[in-house]
């Protein structure tokens, strides 16, 4: 991902639904198979970073970093499992570097760094967080600090809520604790979950270049800019997005129901949300694009659309729309190219490439 210039960050303005614009996606290839070639056999692919070159896409059940060209073509497999320099143990997220791509592993708590030509650069320990919580991802950011997601439950497992914080040392600043519009459900006694996907913060939080944060609040409908500097975060400002969150429609309630149903027999004393927050997501698609994800059930024919995503040129007036074909999961925007996943009906897990075109 191309860093944002720190000047264009604060061109972020609020822009009226009604100068929205909608692009589409065609689709350029797709790796998946059964019994194919081990590079194209998926378990759970769980995180994908988009360069102008590459594609690298962490499987997080198979423990794998592998390496693609742009246009589809298998290059290798990055690290390797193991505890030495450039191994991982728990790889959970990956994130894009100037050389590269850096790779969180939760186990080892460590972030490790490879360059395009698959050399291990870093391993490098981050740094203790003073708190009891693990977290969920972590950016290793300029001037040592670290950024992070933790995601915690209230006291009475009935609000989900992610704090983001950066950290260097036993310092620590505390830059936003969201907490979202949805409740979680009991699917088998004494074991909760949040349901359904995309209802509260997603991946809220990006890191832009190792010296801009923004972070999007799906419940307020609002972007907040924070710049990195020697001393901890400062606040750029807070920008207005389109939208607001919504009620749950009683359509949308009767899949919640029916879901809660097949995951546990029966719907009775759970918990469903009221409410749908704006944005669940955000995502940095380079050269002063910002890409935003609209909150709500997907993937589910019966009430409504796939992903649905709002392009964010800065400096500009207006946002696109982008309706995602249903079933894909969207992971990463770069230029005019997306990359997600997808499921077949034998539930065989796909890379899947568009390009995002303008009709």
């Amino acid at each position: 991902m191309t860093s944002l210039r720190l000047g264009l960050a604060l061109l972020f303005l609020p822009v009226p639904a009604s100068s929205q614009m909608e692009v589409h996606l065609e689709e350029l290839w797709e790796i998946g198979a059964v019994n194919g070639p081990e590079h194209a056999t998926w378990q759970q692919i769980s995180d994908v970073v988009a360069s102008d070159d590459h594609v690298y896409v962490l499987d997080n059940g198979l423990r794998t970093l592998r390496q693609f060209t742009i246009s589809g073509e298998y290059v290798r497999e990055l690290g390797r499992v193991g505890q030495g320099p450039g191994e991982f143990s728990g790889p959970a997220s990956i994130e894009p570097v100037e050389a590269g791509v850096q790779l969180f592993d939760v186990f080892a708590r460590r972030c490790i760094e490879f360059d395009s030509a698959g050399r291990h650069i870093s391993t490098q320990p981050f740094p203790d967080y003073p708190g009891p919580l693990a977290p969920s991802r972590v950016i290793m950011l300029r001037h040592g600090w670290a950024l992070s997601e933790l995601p915690t439950y209230g006291n009475q497992f009935d609000d989900y809520v992610t704090l983001f914080a950066i950290w260097r040392g036993e310092e620590a600043d505390t830059i936003v604790v969201s907490r979202a519009l949805m409740t979680l459900f009991e699917i088998r006694p004494g074991v909760r979950r949040p349901l359904p996907p995309n209802t509260g913060p997603d991946q809220s939080v990006i890191a832009v270049g190792d010296s801009l944060v923004m972070v999007i609040n799906g419940n307020r409908s609002e972007a907040t800019g924070y710049r990195i500097l020697e001393a901890g975060a400062v606040t750029l400002g807070t920008w207005s997005l389109p939208g607001s969150s919504r009620v749950v429609e009683g359509r949308e309630r009767d899949v919640l129901r029916r879901l809660v149903e097949e995951r546990r027999g029966s719907a009775e004393g759970s918990s469903l949300p009221d409410r749908w927050p704006a944005w669940v997501g955000i995502d940095d698609g380079g050269d002063g694009v910002v890409w935003v994800k609209q909150g709500g059930v997907q993937n589910l024919p019966e009430i409504g659309p796939a992903e649905v995503w709002l392009r964010w040129q800065v400096g500009t007036e207006g946002f696109a729309r982008l309706e995602v074909p249903s079933g894909v999961r969207l992971l990463d925007m770069q230029g005019s190219v997306a990359v997600g996943a997808r499921h077949d009906d034998l539930d065989v897990p796909y890379l899947v490439a568009f390009r995002v075109v303008e009709r």
